[in-house]
């Protein structure tokens, strides 16, 4: 007896369209986001594992100074006192992805742990904190970030806590509208009425739901600590020698663009413009598939 199947019904063995697509998400078909993650996938792993296979980028060699890519032993040239550049290259893109993502993660930690009690407490305490990120909001970033290392003295914890706070108030206001958006509906009432308390509440109910968002923020605001950091060095207020910079690379170099020296200036250029534009389009991808509005998750 044949048993007939209401329209759009499907055998168990049959895997639907729908499914087809969620398992052909990833990896991305997109050739431009696939490459994005391998150029990032690469630099990461080049931060943690190079330091392990390159030379020491502060070794000097006077007589080998100002060599060009190719050269043998130097496969992205020397600098003007003769110092590997890809030891110096790999040292620097870890210092500038460490700083980068140590900032984020103390801003974003900080941020939303205040924006998160203000939206859900509200009240005065959510009118001083929205009135403090407004008037940090009003200064312009990089000017609040060179004035705090003048007065501190540039040093590697300096540059991580002056970049974070320069960040946090964009995950404070995000975790506030957020949690405003949240804290009425069923789900929390219904968890309330239970007897839960507000921490719990926040963090074990509140927090998870707005994840996505935050995960989302978090990329874009490493590409712009990226550059933070690169302009900080470039202007000699960074990370201080020896530890290699790529801001204090392109600075030191580029006295050798007029006499045909380019390679100092355009390999860390051209890796700082690499990173930052793979985490955006990473950051860009994230979004749509996080974001049940967009058109990818339809």
């Amino acid at each position: 007896m044949t048993t007939l199947l209401p329209p759009g019904a499907r055998t168990g063995g049959t895997p639907s369209p729908d499914g087809a697509r969620r398992r052909r998400r990833w990896p991305p078909s997109n050739p431009i986001i696939a490459l994005a993650g391998v150029i990032l996938g690469i630099a990461v792993l080049s931060a943690v594992l190079g330091p392990l296979l390159v030379g020491d980028p502060t070794t000097q060699s006077l007589p080998d100074a100002l060599r060009p890519p190719g050269t043998a032993g130097h496969p992205l040239g020397t600098d003007d006192l003769g110092r590997d550049q890809l030891a110096r290259l790999v040292h620097g893109a870890r210092t500038s992805l460490l700083v980068a993502s140590l900032a984020a993660s103390l801003g974003g930690v900080v941020g939303v742990a205040v924006g998160m009690v203000a939206g859900y407490v509200g009240g005065a305490f959510d009118e001083v904190v929205m009135r403090i990120v407004d008037v940090q909001l009003a200064i312009p970033s990089i000017l609040l970030v060179l004035t705090a290392v003048t007065v501190l003295k540039p040093s590697f914890p300096t540059i991580v806590v002056v970049l974070a706070l320069s960040v946090w108030m964009v995950y404070a206001r995000l975790a506030r509208a957020q949690v405003l958006s949240l804290r009425e509906q069923d789900m929390v009432t219904a968890i309330r009425s239970l007897g839960a308390s507000n921490t719990r509440i926040l963090f074990l109910h509140v927090l998870p739901n707005i994840a996505g968002p935050l995960l989302i923020i978090t990329t874009m605001e490493v590409a712009t600590l990226i550059m933070a950091e690169a302009a900080l060095g470039y202007l000699g207020m960074g990370v201080p020698p020896p530890t290699p910079t790529l801001g204090a690379m392109i600075s030191a170099g580029q006295t050798g663009l007029t006499t045909g020296v380019w390679w100092p200036v355009v390999v860390p250029g051209l890796t700082i413009a690499l990173l930052i534009l793979s985490i955006n389009i990473l950051g860009d991808w994230l979004r749509d598939r996080l974001d049940p509005r967009s058109t990818l998750r339809r």
